[in-house]
């Protein structure tokens, strides 16, 4: 993960890569470390973007963010359709 500007990054392997680009699932499910979980709660507010690239190929899709959400020690990243 990482923050630049009003985006947040993420990588994306196979299947759930293709299944986020096609919007057939409109979310990304990710566990933080602290540094990371850190960053995010000082920028939370301020994010506007998603981008996902594959890890295997580096093709990246950028979405508008609609929430980010904390449940169960996992953050929970969803885009609208």
């Amino acid at each position: 993960m990482i923050i630049i500007n009003k985006t947040i990054y993420f990588k994306s392997s196979q299947p759930f890569f293709t299944k986020e680009m096609k919007n057939i699932k409109n979310n990304t499910i990710r566990t933080l470390d602290d540094i990371e979980g850190n960053e995010l709660i000082k920028h939370k507010d301020e994010i506007e973007l998603i981008a996902i690239s594959s890890v295997e190929t580096g093709l990246t899709f950028v979405r508008e963010l609609r929430d980010i959400s904390f449940y169960a020690d996992r953050w929970i990243f969803t885009w609208n359709d």
